[in-house]
């Protein structure tokens, strides 16, 4: 199946306020359906605790999931794609 990147992409970041877990709740909340996981910061077993988590919102509010780098994590969890920096 051939996917096209929506016009509305939101891209998580490691801010304080808000976790990238609760970005991509209020970003599919607010009709994003491509979410951009992007942390550069935590180990493989967090990044997979958060893949994880947001793969679940991703599904329940039927948009796609990409990662950024971490290639090494394909097949790990339900990640549509990557983006490579």
């Amino acid at each position: 199946m051939k996917k096209f990147i929506e016009k509305l992409h939101f891209i998580t970041h490691d801010i304080q306020q808000l976790s990238h877990i609760e970005q991509a709740q209020i970003a599919c909340e607010s009709g994003a359906k491509w979410i951009q996981y992007r942390c550069l910061t935590k180990s493989d077993d967090e990044l997979l605790t958060d893949i994880n988590v947001i793969a679940e919102i991703c599904d329940d509010w039927g948009a796609t999931l990409i990662v950024t780098d971490h290639v090494h994590l394909k097949g790990k969890a339900d990640i549509q794609g990557f983006h490579i920096e």
